[in-house]
């Protein structure tokens, strides 16, 4: 069997991808880079926001990319919405709203302690797809504030070979967060392991002159609709771009064209870092009650040409 290290210390790779539990991202990511690998991680790049400035750090001293999920916001839909936005569809953006709410990962997964523990719970899980694809449309964070429960502290595996097995969640399990962007928008954001079914839109953007109601941004596509006139039907927009479906790589794809273009990819480890900081953050306040006020900051991604 090969080694990690036998596996990165050859000449033939140059882009290491991780796809290890949340919990292994900051070692293996950290050994790909000491051998010279660009890497492309699966979300979060680290645990703890420490980790990864020091993985982020370390890729920059070595000239390389390190590059991290979610690219879903490289999808038709989001990258038609990026365009909407900057066109001035809705106006000036004066807030958002976001919600992810389900029974919960054990439903599905056959091995869902990891989706319970430290670097995952639904902020870390599934909040990052809907923090990165805010970042990507709006622009940095500034501050957040958030409160936390854990309602069903005791999870049975409901699938796969160890259905009936118990454990406990390691991680709050429902989530209730306001987030401010530093170019004055607010969100409210629900994000939840402990609610059976909704009719909330995953997300929305609304605007001085209208509102923009975007898919769940865990996939790349989905409907797009446009509401300009209160209390009158909506109008479905078109995506403008190829079909991804549930396909993963785009991301991954830009890292490569990044290496050779030598440009940051759009999946940067700066993003990823600022979405990492918001997590923490989050979490951070759900216990202190406080108001967080973030280090980091990060340009919004290039649109996809």
């Amino acid at each position: 069997m090969v080694t990690v290290d036998e596996l990165v210390a050859d000449d033939a790779i140059d882009c290491v991808l991780n796809l290890t539990p949340a919990q292994a991202h900051a070692e293996l990511t950290g050994r790909a880079l000491d051998a010279g690998k660009h890497v492309w991680s699966e979300k979060p790049p680290a645990v703890t926001l420490p980790e990864g400035r020091e993985l982020a750090a370390r890729a920059a001293r070595n000239g390389l990319l390190l590059s991290c999920a979610p690219d879903t916001f490289l999808g038709a839909s989001f990258q038609t919405a990026r365009r909407l936005v900057d066109e001035g569809a809705i106006g000036a953006v004066v807030g958002a709203s976001c919600s992810f709410v389900t029974p919960g990962s054990e439903l599905w997964h056959h091995n869902p302690e990891i989706l319970f523990g430290p670097g995952a719970g639904p902020i870390y899980d599934e909040g990052v797809y809907f923090l990165t694809a805010l970042v990507a449309l709006l622009g940095p964070i500034s501050a957040v504030q958030a409160q936390a429960a854990t309602i069903r502290k005791e999870r049975t595996i409901a699938t796969g070979p160890r259905a009936g097995e118990r454990f406990d969640s390691e991680m709050p399990t429902h989530y209730v967060a306001t987030l401010a962007f530093a170019g004055g928008a607010l969100a409210t954001m629900t994000m939840s392991f402990e609610v059976r079914t909704t009719t909330q839109p995953p997300l929305e953007l609304y605007g001085t002159t209208g509102s923009l109601r975007l898919p769940f941004p865990g996939f790349y596509d989905g409907p797009l609709r446009l509401g300009r006139v209160h209390d009158t039907p909506w109008e479905e927009i078109a995506a403008e771009g190829p079909f991804l479906g549930r396909v993963r790589g785009p991301g991954l794809e830009d890292l490569a064209r990044a290496i050779g273009e030598r440009r940051e990819p759009r999946c940067s480890a700066a993003l990823a870092l600022h979405v990492l900081e918001t997590m923490e953050l989050l979490h951070r306040s759900s216990d202190s009650g406080r108001r967080e006020r973030l280090t980091t900051t990060v340009r919004r991604p290039e649109p996809m040409r």
